[in-house]
């Protein structure tokens, strides 16, 4: 997978993520509940993102202080969260709906500033 559109992925997904913290919270949380119910599901959503990752550093695997090489590190980081995940999916869940509950409106925004960061990475690539 080329690195610009694992940018473009990961963009996505944290600009999903991170207006749905700030717009509509507690409907946010309970959908990441009902969705965490069924281990199955995450451990397919985690294997998805796994290959991702895989396919990612497959085309760049070495790490660089270049906008490059800062994807390839965001690839291998994705990998070995996302293998952590396959491997304990019951743990992952647990520590992330503990996480989300105790968000604020500061991780939301964090999340759209990676998001424009990506998006803005990827119109660089």
């Amino acid at each position: 997978m080329a690195p610009d559109h694992f940018c473009l992925l990961v963009a996505i997904w944290e600009f999903l993520f991170g207006t749905s913290l700030l717009v509509q919270r507690q409907d946010f949380l309970s959908r990441v509940e009902r969705f965490t119910q069924d281990a199955p599901k995450v451990r397919w959503l985690m294997s998805a993102w796994l290959v991702i990752g895989a396919l990612a550093v497959k085309e760049n695997p070495y790490p660089a202080a270049d906008l490059l090489g800062v994807l390839s590190i965001l690839a291998w980081v994705t990998m070995i969260k996302c293998a952590m995940g396959v491997l304990w999916t019951a743990g992952l869940i647990q520590m992330s709906l503990r996480f989300l509950r105790g968000a604020h409106l500061g991780i939301g925004c964090l999340q759209l500033l990676i998001s424009g960061a990506l998006f803005y990475a990827y119109s660089l690539l």
